[in-house]
């Protein structure tokens, strides 16, 4: 602390950068004084940070199903045009594992 209070003093080359270092010194000391001051950052900010945390999984999920069912849509047109032996073994995975799973979701 002192060689910070020394650097912000004498105008040193990074004193904005210890300036913020000894303001986070004097909040963390504040708040470990005062420890209730935080309560509400345990109910409030902790619910938001779930909720978005659930939102972004819902998100990346639906964007997958989305993905899948573009590929499908793709791989059911190439066998409209060109018939089931035009398919490689990897398109014949996918409507496998897409077929399962619309049957298990039924």
């Amino acid at each position: 602390l002192a060689i910070a209070v020394l650097s912000v003093l004498a105008d040193a080359s990074n004193a904005g950068g210890e300036a913020a270092h000894l303001g986070g010194a004097l909040l963390g000391f504040i708040l470990v004084k005062n420890p209730r001051w935080l309560d509400w950052a345990d109910s409030r900010m902790l619910q938001r940070w779930r909720h978005q945390r659930q939102r972004s999984r819902w998100e990346r999920q639906r964007r997958k199903e989305l993905e899948l069912e573009a590929q499908v849509d793709r791989i059911l047109d190439k066998v409209r045009e060109h018939g089931l032996p035009s398919l490689t073994r990897r398109e014949k995975r996918i409507l496998r594992n897409a077929t399962e799973r619309h049957r298990r979701t039924e």
